[in-house]
């Protein structure tokens, strides 16, 4: 089923696809076993900005973190897990390093990946829109570059 959904979402001759789905923690080992040679990115962010995310996007402002316990608990142990089989097909990177000012995160990231790392191409990625009724309704409209 995933090989039939990414297939039909990416180009042809795609070579990296990003699935960024908010509940991807409860398949994320599926998908590593799934992928046996690709590499993957951890996204890890300070708790306390998810949880401020989460009431500011899904509760307009009020307390519901009531809502999303099961990815706030369960999905942090999954994901951990999942990372720590992955060995040296992982990268871990702090959001605040890919959206801050400091270019390190971003070249490693590049690296991992294998791809040059080019500041203008790091300007450019707002261009591209990811569809889903889940997506980034916040740091899309306020990271226009990763730097």
């Amino acid at each position: 089923m995933a090989l039939r959904l990414y297939s039909r979402r990416a180009k042809a001759g795609a070579k990296y696809f990003v699935d960024k789905t908010p509940r991807y923690h409860v398949i994320s080992a599926e998908i590593m076993r799934l992928f046996s040679d690709a590499h993957f990115i951890f996204l890890w962010r300070n708790p306390l900005a998810i949880i401020a995310s989460i009431i500011e996007t899904w509760g307009k402002g009020r307390w519901n973190l009531y809502e999303f316990d099961f990815d706030m608990f369960d999905g942090l142990e999954r994901l951990v897990a999942t990372c720590c089989q992955a060995g040296d097909r992982a990268c871990s990177i702090r959001y605040e390093d890919l959206v801050g000012e400091d270019p390190v995160g971003r070249q490693r990231l590049f690296r991992h990946l294998k791809l040059e790392s080019d500041a203008s191409q790091s300007r450019q990625f707002s261009a591209v829109t990811l569809s889903g009724r889940m997506g980034d309704q916040t740091g899309s409209g306020v990271y226009l570059a990763i730097t």
